[in-house]
C-alpha cells in the first residue's frame, strides 16, 4: 500500500514538473502565432491632432472689362455640425475678409482680389428649410452704400458663398429678422435670389 502511494506522488509531482517546463517555455516564447505584451515605465503623453476644415468663398476680380467672381478655398480649425453650420461659418469667413490681405487665407499671391462685402457687418442667424437660407444680418449694414455694380456683386458674394450644396438653391437676406427691399438702391433683397454662375465665367 506505502508502495502505491509512493509510486502515485512520483507521478504526480513528475506531472506538474513538466506542466510547469511548458508554461515557462510559452510565457518565454510568448506561444504560437502571439506576442508577449510588454510593459514600460514611461507613460506617454496622448497625441492631439488638430482638425482642419475648409470653407469656399467668393472674392471679386477686376478684370479686363468687368469684375469676375472667383472661388477661394480657407481654412480653420472647427468642424462645423451640421450644413447650417456649415454656411454660417462660410459667410463669418467671407465677412471676415476685409480686402487688405489674403495672407490669413493662405492666398497672397492673389492680391488683387478684394470684397464688396461692408466692413462691420455680422450675421445674427442663418436658417435653412426647404432649400432656401435665410441670413440675418446686423442693421450695421444700412450704414454702408455702394454703387450698382457693387451692390450686385456684395448679393452674389453672399449668393455663392451660402449656396454651397447642391441642395440649396435660393438665399434670402434679413435685416434684424425683417425683410427689406432697398439697401443702396440698385437690388431688391425682397426677392429670393440665386447663384449667377456667369459671373464665374
Amino acid at each position: 500500500m506505502l508502495a502505491t502511494v509512493r509510486c502515485v506522488m512520483k507521478h504526480v509531482i513528475r506531472t506538474a514538473g513538466l506542466v510547469a517546463i511548458v508554461a515557462l517555455f510559452a510565457s518565454s516564447c510568448g506561444g504560437a502565432g502571439t506576442e508577449t505584451p510588454t510593459t514600460t515605465s514611461s507613460v506617454e503623453s496622448p497625441t492631439t491632432s488638430t482638425v482642419v476644415s475648409s470653407r469656399t468663398i467668393f472674392l471679386i476680380e477686376n478684370g479686363p472689362t468687368e469684375f469676375t467672381l472667383q472661388k477661394v478655398v480657407v481654412t480653420d480649425e472647427a468642424v462645423a455640425s451640421d450644413l447650417t453650420d456649415q454656411v454660417r461659418r462660410a459667410l463669418a469667413a467671407l465677412i471676415r475678409f476685409t480686402g487688405t490681405t489674403l495672407e490669413d487665407y493662405n492666398r497672397g499671391q492673389l492680391a488683387d482680389l478684394g470684397t464688396f462685402v461692408p466692413q462691420g457687418i455680422s450675421i445674427n442667424s442663418v436658417e435653412i428649410v426647404g432649400g432656401v437660407v435665410t441670413i440675418d444680418l446686423n442693421d450695421a449694414i444700412r450704414l454702408t452704400s455702394g454703387s450698382s455694380s457693387q451692390e450686385m456683386l456684395f448679393a452674389q458674394q453672399l449668393a455663392h458663398t451660402s449656396l454651397l450644396d447642391a441642395s440649396l438653391t435660393e438665399l434670402r437676406v434679413l435685416i434684424n429678422g425683417q425683410p427689406f427691399s432697398e439697401l443702396w438702391g440698385h437690388v431688391d433683397w425682397s426677392m429670393l435670389m440665386t447663384a449667377d454662375l456667369t459671373l464665374l465665367e
